[in-house]
């Protein structure tokens, strides 16, 4: 099992999930970061990919997967470690890529 490391954004981006989707999006949100921490592979509906499209993430080990039971825009950016499991950001992808520039 891999031990979480949050990133100062990631408590803000949980308490907008709240705000928006109540405890049942923090549940779903929940879920696939239980799977993750167990190191398993999620379904292919979470869209999982490595984050390699932005210039300034390429090579990072970065990737995001859509929660589709909370809403399909709705994403977890992540970076699987081998002991550790850094969850960066969570929220809707135009917001999360807004300054993003596409490679």
């Amino acid at each position: 099992m891999k031990k979480i490391i949050f990133s100062s954004q990631f408590p803000e981006d949980l308490s907008t999930c709240k705000r928006i989707f109540g405890l049942y999006g923090l549940e779903k949100l929940n879920h696939v970061i239980s799977i993750l921490k167990e190191g398993h592979k999620l379904q292919p509906k979470y869209k999982d990919h490595p984050l390699d499209k932005y210039k300034e993430l390429k090579g990072k080990g970065l990737r995001d997967c859509h929660i589709v039971e909370i809403d399909d825009n709705w994403v977890l950016v992540y970076k699987p470690e081998k002991h550790n499991l850094r969850l960066l950001r969570t929220g809707v992808h135009k917001e999360i890529f807004k300054y993003s520039s596409k490679t």
